[in-house]
């Protein structure tokens, strides 16, 4: 089938209907320019944002016609996948942690941020408003007689430790519930890498503002963090044998997704200390880079240890909800805050380990490659669309994407052979393309997808969409065949077919060459049916 779709000189490739019906659908494929050639440097995630394609290759990230340098977050690797999405107007990169603006690429970094203070800084805390405004109290184990009004009493009698205010109308010490450290660290400039909200970890003298304290107030030397001493100042100096650390942490996350406003993400495997985790995590409402926010709040952090066992295997947003995936369990969390955060466990197919890349929202569905075949799942359980394969067929590795109610797959067969798939959601129908090995594919938009191999990216889908106008390569000749299912077998009475007619659509100069093969003897040519750019009908004898 010639449809003017050149991939290289000399080079063609087979198109094969698998159905378990008498209907194939003729469905070439579109032309697939390729856009992007990298050269040597491995893609490690692709991003579709804004109708531009958003990649990350080696150690360098690509937006539109910007090239970000990330080799000072990423050390010494330039080839582990990641996955990037979009959060806003951010794409963020995981398992590396690092952020980009798309609306002002001149803007990005880590999500963990760590500062050291050099040797011989004298650090001083004070207890402070909020705001970082000094109480100057007086600092005593009983109440300072004759206060003025508005005077501030800093209470160190063991068990009763606290700070209160005198009210000159009631002739009493009022408490003050929340109580603040201000810490002032000359030359520190921690503006440049935190901000109001950050939960930070921190390695002061004092045990109970160190894990997860949370900015309330910022300047570039200075911190408020919530917190109470039993000084009205303190002071500490760094030197060769210690220094303050100031740390704001993200956890280590195998698989990510966006939902409600939120990233999720989850991780199985040790926690640095011997023992083993099994968690899921959400962020801070709005806000990426904190996840270890506990403030009581609608807005705080999430995290959640699991009882089922085994490695998470990926991570999408459907119907509103995180959903993540084991190879024989669906979780999925509901609850619109953290205190009503609810996890339901489906002991159903989940994603094959090493095939989160092919979990595609196509048409309100979500498709996916399981254990043992590809399945459809509509959030209560999942259905096999994959029986065309056959019995003996295992694929693994799967990655895919999905537009225009088709479902592109590639996986690899035992041997480790790439083999290239396309699912027709409407008609039910698997048609085989190419061996092109893909990486991994972007999302669609527009009726566009677009697909990575090591180095390349390819426009799949609708060319009429392709936001490129001069592809690198164009295509030419493509020969196509469908096979029916068996014909005939569903008659009793050994009742035999005398004639089939075939309808079809034939550009002019392509051609459909008919076969057919008898109780499973080799394919023999019954006809020819020549294009001349209509529609037309022919009949053939095959008794």
């Amino acid at each position: 089938y010639d449809h003017n779709a050149r991939i290289g000189a000399g080079e063609f490739y087979d198109e094969t209907n698998m159905s378990s019906d008498n209907y194939p659908l003729l469905s070439p494929r579109k032309i697939r320019p390729k856009l992007i050639d990298t050269g040597k440097d491995v893609i490690r995630g692709v991003l579709l944002a804004n109708g531009n394609i958003a990649y990350l290759a080696g150690k360098t990230f690509h937006y539109s016609t910007v090239s970000i340098d990330l080799s000072d977050y990423l050390g010494d690797d330039a080839e582990s996948d990641q996955q990037i999405v979009r959060f806003g107007a951010y794409a963020l990169i995981f398992p590396s942690g690092i952020w980009v603006n798309l609306s002002k690429t001149s803007e990005y970094g880590p999500m963990k941020e760590s500062i050291s203070i050099a040797a011989g800084t004298t650090i001083t805390y004070s207890m402070t408003t909020i705001s970082g405004a000094e109480y100057n109290p007086t600092v005593s184990e009983t109440a300072p007689e004759s206060p003025s009004a508005g005077a501030y009493w800093l209470d160190t009698k063991s068990g009763e430790e606290g700070l209160y205010l005198w009210d000159a109308n009631s002739k009493q010490w009022q408490g003050i519930a929340s109580t603040y450290i201000k810490i002032t660290i000359p030359g520190a400039k921690l503006t440049e890498k935190f901000s109001e909200g950050d939960a930070v970890t921190l390695n002061t003298k004092y045990p109970d503002i160190n894990d997860g304290s949370i900015i309330q107030a910022i300047g570039d030397d200075y911190m408020v963090v919530q917190g109470l001493m039993s000084k009205a100042t303190d002071t500490e100096t760094t030197s060769a044998t210690w220094t303050l650390t100031i740390t704001r942490k993200i956890p280590t996350l195998d698989y990510v997704c966006v939902a409600n406003n939120r990233v999720w993400g989850c991780h199985y495997g040790e926690d640095g200390y011997g023992g083993l985790i099994n968690e899921i995590y959400a962020s801070k409402l709005g806000d990426f880079k904190n996840w270890y926010t506990y403030a009581g709040a609608s807005t705080d952090s999430y995290a959640l240890s699991i009882g089922v066992g085994e490695k998470f295997t990926g991570a999408v947003e459907y119907h509103g909800y995180p959903t993540f995936f084991k190879e024989d369990y669906v979780l999925k969390i509901y609850g619109a805050a953290p205190s009503e955060f609810q996890l339901i466990t489906n002991s159903c197919r989940g994603v094959q380990d090493g095939s989160y890349k092919s979990i595609v929202k196509l048409n309100e569905y979500l498709i996916y490659k399981s254990p043992s075949d590809v399945v459809v799942y509509d959030g209560s359980n999942p259905t096999s669309i994959s029986q065309a394969f056959g019995r003996d067929k295992m694929y693994y590795d799967a990655v895919a994407g999905g537009c225009l109610n088709r479902y592109h797959i590639v996986m690899e067969d035992v041997r480790g052979n790439p083999v290239y798939l396309v699912y027709d959601l409407q008609y039910g129908i698997w048609t085989k393309y190419d061996n092109l090995r893909v990486k991994c594919f972007t999302a669609g938009e527009n009726g566009q997808i677009y697909a990575a191999t090591k180095s390349e990216i390819f426009g799949v889908g609708s060319n009429e969409n392709s936001m490129f106008l001069n592809p690198m390569v164009s295509e030419e000749y493509v020969s196509w065949s469908a096979t029916t299912g068996d014909i005939g077998l569903e008659y009793a009475g050994y009742k035999l077919l005398k004639r089939i007619t075939l309808r079809a659509y034939i550009p002019a100069t392509s051609e459909i060459v008919v076969q057919i093969a008898y109780d499973g003897r080799p394919f023999e040519n019954v006809g020819v049916m020549r294009g001349h750019g209509d529609v037309q009908s022919k009949s053939f004898d095959i008794s």
